[in-house]
């Protein structure tokens, strides 16, 4: 790619119904990022950074990001949204550094905040990093194409501070990013919603059945891989290799089925588990979706951070 990327930002009054907040306007395309300190979601595409495989590729596509973000133009205009019209004229990296981690909707322009805000100040620190950033997930397998993405469009909001709207072009003036959040928002506005569920007599009796939101089953059949006597047998397997000197560490992993008379409503397991509390780390990337308590690796700069837990 050989457009420079350009950027533009606003300031918005975003209220949310969910404990996904933010998060639920990832819908069922976008990436999402939340951890303790930092909340984001993107939409759309302005550029591409294909990732061939091989060998390293992490290090070519980190000089590549690289050179694209550093090169990219400052915004053109800062400017506060709210109902009726915007006042006035972002794997996950930003221009300083790079994080990997190991529903519902509701979200609403708040009423009468509107005007312009020239100095483009969000306070809190939201505006650092804000845009333009780089996104995606890769395979683990080097072998594999992979793909990571510059979004048009990227929302991120500090704890308790508003949201901060940039939008992303190449090679020309992005759109207003206030109305690509409106328009966001309205795409979105169903995911989350309770809907009704099916009768008791049409499930079968061994499936768990419940009152769902829009883009859930109401039908879903569990089935553990792994029964007690299998697990057990495995943990003494492990507690006589350890014993004998062969093994010092291993970390036994639960594998579950699940089995639904529909597809899994991706804004809608984000929700879920964001009012779950699980991890404190959430992340969407395509088909790609999880929680985790742990950070593999965070750069900023020269400095790296990595929060790992037993069993990583």
């Amino acid at each position: 790619m050989n457009s420079t990327l350009r950027t533009r930002r606003a300031i918005l009054d975003l209220q949310f119904d969910q404990p996904a907040g933010l998060l639920v306007l990832a819908g069922e395309t976008g990436f999402a990022w939340r951890s303790p300190t930092r909340t984001l979601v993107t939409a759309g595409v302005a550029a591409r950074i294909p990732a061939p495989p091989g060998p390293r590729r992490l290090e070519r596509l980190a000089k590549v990001a690289g050179t694209l973000l550093a090169d990219a133009d400052g915004d053109i205009g800062a400017a506060r949204g709210g109902q009726g019209g915007a006042g006035g004229a972002g794997v996950r990296s930003g221009r300083g550094g790079v994080g990997v981690p190991g529903g519902g909707g509701g979200a609403r322009f708040a009423d009468g905040q509107s005007g312009a805000d020239g100095a483009g100040n969000a306070g809190g620190g939201v505006w650092a990093g804000v845009a333009p950033i780089v996104v995606g997930a890769l395979p683990f397998d080097d072998r594999a194409l992979g793909e990571l993405v510059v979004p048009a469009l990227v929302l991120e909001q500090a704890p308790g501070g508003p949201v901060v709207a940039t939008s992303i072009a190449a090679g020309v003036d992005p759109p207003d990013p206030a109305d690509l959040a409106r328009r966001l928002v309205a795409a979105t506005a169903d995911f989350g919603r309770p809907v009704p569920g099916p009768p008791a007599s049409s499930v079968h009796t061994t499936a768990r059945t419940r009152p769902g939101e829009a883009g859930w089953p109401p039908r879903i059949e569990v089935t553990p891989c792994w029964e007690r006597p299998g697990w057990r047998a495995a943990v003494e397997a492990i507690l006589g290799e350890i014993a004998a000197g062969r093994l010092d560490k291993a970390v036994l992993s639960r594998q579950v089925l699940l089995e639904a008379d529909r597809p899994f409503g991706r804004a809608s397991l984000l929700g879920r588990l964001a009012a779950r509390g699980s991890g404190a780390y959430l992340y969407a990337s395509g088909g790609f979706v999880g929680a985790s308590p742990e950070l593999l690796v965070a750069r900023s700069g020269a400095t790296a951070r990595s929060r790992p837990l037993a069993g990583t």
